[in-house]
């Protein structure tokens, strides 16, 4: 049988066609869908997915890092390629090759091409705003489930942390990826941070500042400190390299005997 290659909608349509073309021209089966990403948890477009059977390739608009984790979620596995990776459909289709010499045309008829598109499973006009977890570098520590003020996050009955209620997430906010010790937490549409969208080879790491964010959102002291952060960070040397608070400067001897004086009387009264 041949290999299948999915093609997820994007905007350079102009590409995605010449893709298919030449897919089946080399005898691949070719399914088209649209874009990966913003098809809803429930639509039956996972399912038909699903059934058309092995998928070999998945080309999409999204970084192979989060394209693959999305994919995991809905159970389906394949080699994830991006196509604003490559300068050209040629180029899409080399980065095949090694499939496509592997690939029967005589098989395969020429229209090959199914399209999996339902007008009532996809909406056009609602774009989604979710995490895609990286499961290979999450620990499970529940620092985003602690951290999340809408509820995106919670651990199911192998107390694996997932993101159970994806569309509930607040469209623009990429905190939790943050926050998370891993760098497992991926947003494919924030473009203004390479690490956060899944470029390859980057990986968030959280710095002073996202740390401080955290124990001031769950109200958990600094375990450096002992303290918990409140305002923004002082611009100044002597503070927490963990979570940039103030250290309390040393108090005096004086300071300690009037502390326990205080403290005798006030087990007398």
């Amino acid at each position: 049988m041949s290999k299948l290659i999915v093609l997820s909608r994007c905007k350079d349509k102009a590409r995605v066609s010449a893709m298919a073309g030449k897919c089946v021209e080399s005898g691949f089966r070719v399914v088209m869908t649209p874009p990966l990403y913003h098809i809803p948890e429930s639509s039956p477009l996972w399912d038909q997915l699903a059934a058309c059977g092995p998928i070999s390739a998945v080309w999409s608009s999204l970084h192979p890092r989060p394209a693959k984790w999305l994919l995991h979620r809905h159970g389906l596995r394949g080699a994830t390629y991006r196509y604003d990776a490559y300068d050209s459909a040629d180029a899409c289709f080399a980065a095949m090759a090694e499939m496509a010499a592997d690939a029967s045309a005589s098989n395969v008829p020429a229209d090959s091409v199914d399209v999996l598109l339902s007008a009532n499973s996809v909406d056009p006009e609602k774009l989604r705003w979710y995490p895609v977890v990286d499961k290979s570098r999450c620990d499970e520590c529940g620092q985003c489930l602690q951290f999340c003020l809408f509820g995106v996050y919670t651990r199911n009955e192998a107390q694996a942390v997932i993101a159970s209620n994806p569309d509930a997430c607040k469209t623009g906010c990429p905190a939790c990826s943050r926050i998370c010790p891993k760098g497992a937490i991926m947003f494919p549409l924030y473009s203004r941070d390479q690490a956060i969208c899944g470029t390859p080879g980057v990986f968030m790491s959280p710095d002073k500042n996202s740390r401080r964010m955290f124990y001031m959102r769950t109200r958990q002291a600094c375990p450096v400190c002992k303290t918990i952060p409140s305002g923004s960070a002082p611009n100044r040397e002597d503070t927490c390299p963990e979570c940039g608070s103030p250290f309390a400067p040393p108090k005096s001897p004086i300071q300690d005997d009037i502390d326990s004086l205080i403290d005798a009387l006030d087990t007398q009264v």
